[in-house]
């Protein structure tokens, strides 16, 4: 930790930095909140105007598993980011960035971390603006994800389920059935948050969910 250089800026007026490496992390800093109660949080890193240039690798361990997200610092100056939402529990979780990057020589800055819960837009809430197509049998899943269809649905729906990146990850049409329940296999997921879309010609209803799974 001999490399790291601080400036009197960014969040609270003060931060830390370091020129980044190539492959191996030769400095790191760990932020580990307490969490008040098990929920989904959105987790913010605060990219300072100065000695922030570098692609930072955060890696956001929560009680999913571990996600990667990428984010180049130069596009951003003096403002909060939000790295994803993920599921964390009062037993711990915490986020981790090292300085390799794989170009080595830029500027990476470590600063502020937050936590918020229950802000993670209107995007994964169910839109109660219209009428409600279908619910979710249970938003914590394992291998199955059950959806009942709701009678304001008829004929044909498409189904599209999204990570938290953003990435398409499934999509396919299902014909309604006798019983208005839709079983999607989701056994090749990883543990994460997933975001459902289920459509018809007239409407559009979002949900999020949950896998969980004991490796």
């Amino acid at each position: 930790m001999r490399y790291f250089r601080d400036n009197i800026i960014g969040y609270s007026d003060h931060m830390w930095w370091t020129y980044s490496c190539a492959s191996t992390d030769t400095c790191y800093v760990t932020w580990t909140p307490v969490i008040p109660q098990n929920d989904t949080y959105e987790v913010f890193a605060y990219i300072p105007s100065v000695n922030a240039n570098a692609s930072a690798r955060y890696e956001i361990h929560h009680s999913g598993g571990t996600a990667i997200i990428n984010i180049d610092q130069s596009n951003f100056s003096d403002e909060w980011v939000s790295i994803g939402s993920y599921y964390f529990t009062t037993n711990g979780g915490y986020v981790y960035l090292g300085d390799a990057t794989g170009t080595p020589g830029q500027r990476i800055a470590f600063d502020a971390m937050k936590w918020s819960a229950n802000s993670i837009g209107t995007a994964e809430k169910p839109d109660h603006s219209q009428p409600r197509l279908c619910r979710l049998l249970s938003n914590i899943v394992k291998n199955s994800l059950m959806i009942n269809i709701t009678d304001h649905a008829h004929g044909q729906i498409t189904v599209s389920i999204y990570d938290i990146t953003g990435k398409c990850i499934y999509q396919n049409d299902h014909r309604i059935q006798d019983n208005r329940n839709v079983v999607i296999d989701v056994s090749n997921l990883t543990n994460s948050i997933y975001f459902m879309i289920v459509a018809n010609q007239d409407f559009k209803y979002s949900e999020k969910f949950i896998v969980i799974r004991n490796n």
